[in-house]
């Protein structure tokens, strides 16, 4: 799982920082554990596409990580990668 964000020069802070990376590090990580956890069919009460699951991720992770762009994960058994990208 991948997850992207923007930023502004003007929203750099002191230390060259837009988003504290450990604090970054620690939501995906645990987002990622929940991925991993089991079948998705067992962990969702949803459909579980890529597509669902992205989207379900992207909205786990937006509260923790200001100005999430996207999230997307990887289909290592076919090599696709799905994108959810945040809704303009």
């Amino acid at each position: 799982m991948r997850a992207g964000f923007s930023f502004e020069d003007d929203q750099l802070g002191e230390r060259g920082w837009f988003v504290d990376t450990d604090a970054l590090d620690e939501s995906v990580d645990r987002c990622a554990e929940r991925l991993a956890g089991g079948a998705w069919p067992e962990i969702f009460d949803f459909r579980p596409s890529f597509e669902n699951v992205a989207k379900w991720a992207f909205t786990d992770l937006a509260p923790s990580i200001p100005q999430l762009d996207y999230v997307e994960l990887d289909n290592e058994t076919i090599g696709v990668t799905t994108r959810y990208v945040r809704s303009h």
